[in-house]
């Protein structure tokens, strides 16, 4: 194991035994702000489709993209960038991204936070430990990351169907009684 890995695991584990206070999560008609990361994919689509879908709803969405590609390679291979979003220019040695806009995300306070992404070791586990929120989803393959509900994401995830699922336990997790 090298140094960026043992000072990247290091950060990690100092984050997971100091974890976010946060308010209980009361439901789906209480949400206001929901809060979703992902990797930049074939899935963009999908994800942005479930970001209007909840704002149809009435709730506020941000989006956080993490690009795989430093600014250079950005700039030279002309990608289109909108929103918020970070690349590999803003990681720092051990992985943590820093940049405006991940400092924006995280001062959100969002009552929903959504991890779409299942890849080992990437800088969005950051992001998931530092979300304040009262509810976290994420990939059930990165069981140390202190999620509250665990989403069966792969590289290859038909996020429309992931979308249904969450909006079942969304709607079904401390519903309002009439």
């Amino acid at each position: 194991m090298g140094l960026k890995s043992t000072l990247r695991k290091f950060q990690l584990k100092k984050l997971i035994n100091n974890p976010i206070k946060t308010k209980l999560y009361k439901g789906f008609d209480s949400i206001e702000w929901i809060g979703i990361s992902y990797e930049r994919s074939n899935s963009k689509d999908d994800i942005l489709k479930y970001a209007a879908r909840m704002k149809s709803a009435g709730k506020k969405v941000q989006l956080l993209e993490y690009i795989p590609f430093t600014q250079k390679e950005i700039e030279k291979k002309g990608i289109a960038t909108e929103g918020l979003w970070f690349c590999k220019s803003d990681l720092s040695f051990s992985g943590n991204p820093n940049n405006a806009n991940v400092e924006k995300f995280l001062k959100q306070g969002m009552d929903v936070y959504l991890d779409l992404n299942s890849k080992a070791q990437h800088p969005l586990d950051f992001i998931s430990l530092k979300a304040k929120s009262s509810l976290k989803a994420g990939s059930s393959l990165k069981e140390d990351l202190s999620m509250d509900l665990m989403l069966s994401i792969t590289e290859n995830n038909n996020f429309e169907q992931l979308f249904k699922e969450l909006d079942y336990y969304l709607n079904f997790i401390n519903q309002k009684k009439n």
